[in-house]
């Protein structure tokens, strides 16, 4: 299934989106975000705060958050590392009101 967003991190690990994951999971559940992929690109490749977080319960999960001026929210960007940890895949995108207090700060160490 081809890429429908392709990006880098501050860290340098390559971050895709298939179109799948796109349309199927994220756009379904959160068809807020129609339009949007400009917005998860550039979360994904300058965090808000400079920050990206690890899910406490999944390590292999990171987390980066979004503020934009036109909106009054966060783009919450979820990705799954491999296990080589150079390469992600976008699994959610969505909007929140805040971070969550459990999330571990990793970057910058």
């Amino acid at each position: 299934m081809p890429n429908h967003i392709e990006c880098v991190d501050p860290r340098g690990i390559r971050v895709v989106c298939t179109e799948k994951i796109w349309t199927q999971k994220i756009l379904a559940s959160h068809g807020d975000l129609t339009g949007c992929e400009h917005l998860v690109r550039l979360t994904i490749e300058k965090p808000r705060f400079n920050f990206i977080f690890q899910d406490a319960k999944q390590p292999s999960r990171n987390m980066y958050y979004g503020l934009f001026a036109e909106s009054p929210f966060y783009l919450k960007v979820v990705v799954e590392l491999d296990q080589s940890g150079t390469r992600a895949r976008v699994v959610s995108a969505y909007r929140t009101s805040n971070t969550k207090r459990t999330e571990v700060l990793i970057w910058p160490s």
